[in-house]
């Protein structure tokens, strides 16, 4: 159930009427310094009371991947997290079994595994390596970094013959347990596979190798940089040092 009190936008409650989660809209008047105070008040106090606090801005709500609204996608995955935890707690579910989001089949739903909202971009990703010749190198690649606010960013590549297609996406830390890595891989795959889908349509060219190479050394050089996807050919060496992470060599 959802109701919305004086002191919150949106409140999340179980069947007993206890709060769960609580909903912030962040709008433009959350970057004044009075908003911002009083942001940290309430950032606190959910914190010392164990809610969890979402904090949204209209992407969350407007922009649909599978028909579905970020705002849903969080929302309904952790309450089959909590459910599954439960479910393993209780005996019902192996200790050792992962949740993962994208294998959930509510049987309720129009389509096979809802929450998997990177299918189709996943689809039309391999569909267009497949296409490319076999003596043109090629390969699907995406690096993981985080800030020092803890957001999350991930940089994704389709690189074929001497083109790069990439795109960069970010997640944001919430005081809310549940799988932010899985949402900003789903997120990060979806809008790329909008980015691939514009180049298919002759929309925006793809970038040549040594412009890329300018984006990546960025990437590595503000974040401590990980390797978290890897398939087939990458344009630019480079090693993994445990304590600066992903780093470029000529």
């Amino acid at each position: 159930m959802i109701s919305k009190p004086a002191a919150s936008d949106f409140v999340i409650t179980d069947s007993n009427f206890r709060p769960i989660t609580i909903v912030e809209y962040d709008g433009r008047s959350h970057v004044d310094d009075a908003q911002r105070e009083k942001d940290k008040i309430k950032d606190h106090l959910c914190k010392i009371a164990g809610i969890g606090l979402l904090r949204i801005h209209s992407r969350h709500v407007t922009k649909l991947y599978r028909g579905m609204t970020l705002l849903r996608w969080i929302i309904e995955v952790c309450e089959h997290q909590r459910r599954w935890y439960t479910a393993q707690a209780d005996g019902q579910l192996p200790f050792d079994e992962p949740f993962d989001p994208a294998f959930i089949d509510p049987g309720d739903s129009a389509q096979r595994f809802p929450y998997w909202l990177s299918a189709p971009a996943t689809q039309t990703i391999h569909s267009f390596l497949k296409k490319i010749d076999l003596q043109v190198p090629k390969g699907w690649t995406v690096f993981f970094g985080r800030d020092e606010l803890d957001t999350g960013y991930r940089l994704s590549c389709l690189y074929f013959g001497d083109k790069v297609l990439w795109s960069k996406t970010a997640v944001r830390k919430q005081e809310l347990d549940f799988p932010q890595y899985d949402l900003l891989s789903e997120l990060d795959i979806c809008e790329f596979g909008i980015q691939l889908n514009k180049f298919r349509q002759g929309e925006i060219a793809a970038s040549s190798t040594s412009e890329f190479r300018s984006v990546f050394e960025t990437f590595c050089q503000r974040f401590k940089v990980d390797l978290s996807h890897s398939m087939g050919a990458f344009p630019i060496h480079g090693s993994w040092d445990p304590i600066q992470g992903w780093r470029t060599r000529q």
